[in-house]
């Protein structure tokens, strides 16, 4: 890639524009949903990152660029096209890992339960919380946010308005959604501290690695799915209905 890089902007914006550069994002502990506003270069350089480096990592990152639905921009989708994606992949993804990921804790304090109960029954309290969370939010998005989007949309292309009370709540709940997002970030990094960046112990059996596996594959996931809310739908979408 022999372009100069543009890394005077935030995280989001960046993932934004390169989808694929999240993985270096993710292997350089870069968060680009949660604390998306932050500026890439105050961010690598409070993680003691050379920019030099960096930078021309990104640039072989950026020169194979694959042709696949996860590394999608959505920057130019429509609002429909967003939520339907993040309902048909990501919630169904989280769905589903959510419910896996509790049966295998379940699972692992029949087993290790009493040598090891220290350690995992308080990791298993803070993804119980978490799973909670995430339910809530994900059912609000479903029942609620997501209709109420696809009909402002609608009703844009169609030259009409919704009350003003109705965009009032809308605004209301993107300001709430993008509270627990906070929330979610926050219990991410403490069960990826509790778990030493899922580094399995010396005692893991099968179930341990898949348990692992899942809440890493979770929170990959978790990151998109929050950056494509926070810096693609929410701002959009906010652009539309101010």
């Amino acid at each position: 890639m022999s372009q100069k890089l543009n890394l005077d902007t935030s995280l989001g914006e960046f993932v934004a524009q390169y989808p694929h550069s999240r993985e270096l994002f993710n292997y350089f502990d870069l968060d680009y949903c949660c604390k998306g506003d932050q500026n890439v270069v105050v961010a690598a350089k409070e993680k003691n990152i050379d920019l030099g480096e960096f930078e021309s990592l990104l640039k072989l990152v950026l020169e194979r660029v694959p042709n696949t639905e996860k590394y999608k921009s959505w920057t130019n989708e429509s609002l429909t096209n967003i939520v339907d994606h993040i309902e048909a992949i990501h919630h169904s993804l989280t769905w589903g890992m959510l419910s896996t990921i509790d049966m295998l804790f379940n699972k692992l304090m029949q087993v290790h339960g009493e040598k090891h109960g220290d350690f995992l029954h308080p990791l298993q309290n803070l993804f119980i919380n978490f799973k909670l969370e995430l339910e809530e939010h994900m059912s609000q998005e479903e029942n609620l946010v997501f209709p109420a989007i696809r009909e402002l949309e609608k009703a844009s292309t169609s030259n009409s308005s919704m009350p003003q009370n109705e965009l009032a709540l809308v605004k209301e709940a993107i300001k709430n959604l993008k509270s627990d997002h906070e929330k979610a970030g926050e219990i991410l990094s403490q069960i990826k501290e509790m778990t030493s960046n899922f580094e399995l112990p010396d005692y893991a059996c099968a179930s341990f690695v898949k348990l692992y596996a899942d809440l890493e594959t979770l929170q990959d996931d978790l990151h998109a799915h929050i950056h494509l809310e926070n810096t693609v739908l929410f701002p959009k979408l906010m652009k539309l209905i101010s």
